[in-house]
């Protein structure tokens, strides 16, 4: 009877040990996979965030080429009234010498 209980706690400690080998195991994996899966999202994300960096950069370009263009214009705009503005003084004194 006692080598029977003896027997019985062996073979229940071999299974126990068994099972928690297998626990052990598939948790090792389990984190691998999680590791990976963490390695992949991450080199996804960065190459969205490159892909978006890239787009606002050449968003600014074109943003600063506009307001670029449009201060030149503003510029010669400007000019060619400081010449009219100088023309018509000009006229005015020599109206007013008359």
């Amino acid at each position: 009877m006692r080598k029977k209980g003896v027997l019985l706690l062996g073979i229940i400690a071999s299974f126990l040990c068994a099972l928690n080998l297998y626990l052990f195991l598939n948790n090792l994996n389990l984190k691998k996979n999680i590791n990976e899966l963490d390695k992949r999202k991450e080199k996804e994300f960065k190459k969205k965030l490159a892909e978006e960096r890239a787009l606002l950069g050449k968003d600014l370009d074109e943003k600063h080429k506009s307001e670029l263009v449009s201060f030149e214009a503003t510029y010669k705009s400007l000019n060619i009234e400081k010449k009219r503005t100088k023309s018509l003084e000009e006229k005015l004194k020599k109206l007013e010498k008359k």
